[in-house]
């Protein structure tokens, strides 16, 4: 983004102001029952360059990562995605 290359491997941090909206139901749903939905950019009011990411965020995610607190409390697709969540992560070990 920015035409700046990678800055370390753990990833840049952008600041970013815009107007646009999200999907109404989300792609997908982690261990912890986390909804990541999409977002659609209507229009880029400003973006800023705030540097590289810290190892700590990284670490901090795969420690998140390891406990399964996901349930299913959706109905729809998010609640079948709910329902993916907790097959996939029991399966894996992921608790």
């Amino acid at each position: 983004m920015g035409g700046r290359a990678p800055g370390n491997p753990n990833g840049n941090a952008y600041l970013l102001s815009f107007i646009g909206r999200r999907t109404r139901d989300p792609y997908n749903v982690d261990c912890q029952g986390d909804p990541y939905f999409e977002l659609v950019l209507d229009r880029l009011v400003s973006a800023r360059y705030l540097g590289p990411m810290g190892i700590w965020h990284r670490e901090a995610l795969e420690a998140q990562r390891r406990v399964v607190t996901v349930a299913r409390r959706h109905g729809g697709r998010w609640g079948e995605l709910e329902e993916q969540a907790i097959e996939l992560c029991y399966r894996r070990g992921a608790h």
